[in-house]
């Protein structure tokens, strides 16, 4: 949150924090809060640690109209939101997630992007839809990852980048301006205009779902096909790129995206 106060402090985002609501009643955010005069209120989740009861998103949601919000701004908010939230405000609650999505969902994504040995970690801005961190990029950065890098010091690195990242991903939800996470446009891109049910079927075809699960972390294809920023990971993402090329699987791709 302090990033973002920076930010309308600095003039350089035009929006004013309505509420701040947590799920923990110790949290320092909601002190923060309440030293800039800023209204809180903690989330009853009626005593479950990882559930979000749909009572509790409909408090939540009355509480967030009642104060006002048009944007809901996650940071740290470790429960899946679902339908009275998100139907309280459509394709207006974003999300801070320090990878480069649809790559390593989930907690500590920045520990399995070093255990994975992926050349490159970073974080993410996108709007919150009922799956984990699969709604569509708003923004996103990648964060280099350095020889000798520790889960503490690339974390460091990633979080230097999310406070810039997400009031710039506030104002351009301000200025109502659509994610879009499409293919490159570029013509010699091997991946130009292909969707990802061709990259899938191709990896597929040549060597076998088995394989495919064997050789690389399968949570880097199971993806709906329609989530067109999956592609952005494969295209960005050198070691994913990298088994396509070993696989030769890039004239299969090109084969099916003309058929």
């Amino acid at each position: 949150m302090q990033a973002i106060l920076d930010a309308i402090d600095a003039g350089t985002l035009d929006a004013r924090i309505a509420i701040v609501l947590s799920d923990n009643p110790e949290a320092f955010i909601l002190e923060r809060a309440r030293q800039r005069e800023i209204e809180t209120g903690v989330i009853d989740c009626r005593g479950f640690k990882t559930k979000f009861p749909e009572e509790a998103q409909a408090e939540t949601a009355r509480r967030l109209k009642e104060a006002g919000v048009e944007l809901v701004c996650l940071a740290g908010f470790l429960r899946l939101v679902k339908r009275p939230l998100l139907d309280a405000f459509p394709e207006r609650i974003l999300n801070i997630h320090p990878a480069l999505l649809p790559a390593f969902p989930g907690l500590e994504s920045w520990k399995q992007a070093l255990d994975a040995g992926a050349a490159e970690a970073g974080c993410t801005v996108h709007l919150v839809d009922e799956g984990m961190d699969t709604g569509p990029v708003v923004l996103q950065e990648a964060v280099p990852i350095l020889a000798g890098d520790t889960a503490e010091s690339l974390h460091a690195r990633i979080q230097v980048v999310e406070h810039r990242l997400y009031p710039a991903a506030i104002r351009k939800a301000g200025e109502g301006k659509k994610p879009v996470p499409g293919p490159s446009s570029h013509p010699n891109d091997p991946l130009h205009g292909v969707t990802l049910e061709t990259v899938l079927r191709a990896v597929v075809d040549r060597h076998g779902w088995q394989r495919m699960a064997d050789q690389i972390p399968i949570r880097c294809f199971m993806f709906d096909p329609t989530i067109k920023s999956s592609l952005t990971f494969l295209r960005k993402t050198p070691w994913a790129r990298q088994k396509l090329e070993d696989w030769y699987v890039y004239d299969a791709i090109r084969d099916r995206s003309t058929s």
